[in-house]
């Protein structure tokens, strides 16, 4: 029996793999927070040694056989509807988009601004232009 413990950006996550015979029986378990060695040795021998034995009596899943052009496509609408790159990569891109956001709603008041100020200065020299001055 094998134990796997991640950190997978959010959660910590424990992977237990056992070869059994023929077949491999997995059985995957979500910690939370970083789980102390008291805690992960409990959970081991309540829980999961009886998961995987359920697993390993578990029939196979079933594996469809698909071409390898559908297989690329799919995993290309995977990889291009998340993206590829870190959380920070992520966060640094909203705090671009915010900041561009912020650039473009301060340029519009200016912009507006100016053309009250042109606005204003012509209907002046209009009202001059009236008196005959």
């Amino acid at each position: 029996m094998c134990l796997t413990l991640y950190f997978d950006g959010q959660f910590w996550v424990g992977v237990f793999e056992e070869a059994a015979g023929d077949g491999l029986a997995v059985f995957r378990h979500v910690f939370g927070a970083e789980p102390r060695d008291a805690e992960v040795l409990a959970f081991v021998r309540a829980l999961a040694v009886p998961a995987l034995l359920a697993a390993r009596d578990a029939p196979p899943p079933r594996i469809e056989a698909a071409s390898p052009k559908r297989l690329a496509r799919e995993a290309a609408r995977a990889v291009n509807a998340r993206g590829v790159g870190t959380r920070s990569q992520e966060a640094l891109k909203a705090a671009h988009a915010t900041d561009a956001a912020a650039r473009a709603a301060h340029a519009r008041e200016e912009r507006d601004r100016e053309a009250e100020r042109r606005r204003a200065m012509a209907r002046e020299k209009a009202r001059k232009r009236h008196r005959g001055h």
